[in-house]
C-alpha cells in the first residue's frame, strides 16, 4: 500500500512540473512578444514648458521618446479662441511655420523646440483662458506600420497664477567684481 501510495505522489508531482513548466514557456513567450511590439513602438510628445532662459517665454517641445524614428511628422495646433497672439514676427501662433511643414525624421530620443508666446502678454489679455491643442501625426515608421495621431491639450488656465523661480544670471557688473577682487589679493 505504500509502494502504491508513494507513486501516485511521484505522479501527481511530476503532473505538477510538466504544468508549472508548460506556464511557464506560455508566459515566457507572451512576454517576449510583449517586449518585441514595445521596442518597435512610437511615442512622440509635445511638451508644453517655460523657457529656461526666461520663464515668462513659453515653449513647444515636440520629443520623439519612443524607440523607432518617425517619419514626415505634422505638428497641428487649434486655439480656443482661435487667433491666439505669437511671438514676433508671427502675429497668431498659427503663423509658425512648424504648424505648417512636416518634419521629415524625428529620431528616438531626438527633440525640436519653438518659443510659442509670453506669459506677461497673454496674462494681460482674455487669452489667459485659452486651451492650446496640438496634434502629432507622421505617414510612417520603420516597421510599416501607421499609429492614430497623439493629441496633447493645455488649458492655460491652470498657468494662470503660477509664480516663476528665475536664476539671476550673472552680468558684466558680477564680472568687474570679480576681477577687483583677484586684482585685490594679488597686490
Amino acid at each position: 500500500m505504500c509502494i502504491g501510495q508513494s507513486i501516485d505522489m511521484t505522479g501527481i508531482f511530476s503532473g505538477l512540473v510538466a504544468l508549472a513548466t508548460v506556464t511557464y514557456a506560455v508566459l515566457t513567450v507572451m512576454m517576449w512578444r510583449e517586449m518585441r511590439y514595445t521596442n518597435k513602438r512610437s511615442n512622440i510628445q509635445a511638451i508644453f514648458e517655460a523657457s529656461p532662459s526666461y520663464a515668462p517665454l513659453t515653449k513647444l517641445i515636440i520629443k520623439n521618446v519612443g524607440c523607432i524614428p518617425v517619419y514626415e511628422l505634422t505638428i497641428s495646433i487649434s486655439t480656443e479662441p482661435p487667433d491666439f497672439p505669437g511671438l514676433r514676427p508671427y502675429n497668431f501662433l498659427k503663423d509658425i511655420p512648424l504648424f505648417h511643414r512636416s518634419v521629415p525624421v524625428l529620431c528616438e530620443n531626438q527633440e525640436i523646440s519653438t518659443l510659442l508666446f509670453s506669459f506677461l502678454e497673454i496674462k494681460k489679455t482674455p487669452f489667459v483662458d485659452s486651451i492650446l491643442t496640438f496634434k502629432l501625426s507622421y505617414k510612417k515608421t520603420p516597421n510599416g506600420k501607421t499609429y492614430p495621431p497623439q493629441i496633447y491639450s493645455y488649458d492655460l488656465a491652470v498657468y494662470k497664477g503660477l509664480s516663476y523661480l528665475i536664476e539671476e544670471e550673472k552680468g558684466i557688473k558680477d564680472i568687474v567684481k570679480s576681477l577687483e577682487g583677484i586684482a585685490g589679493k594679488l597686490k
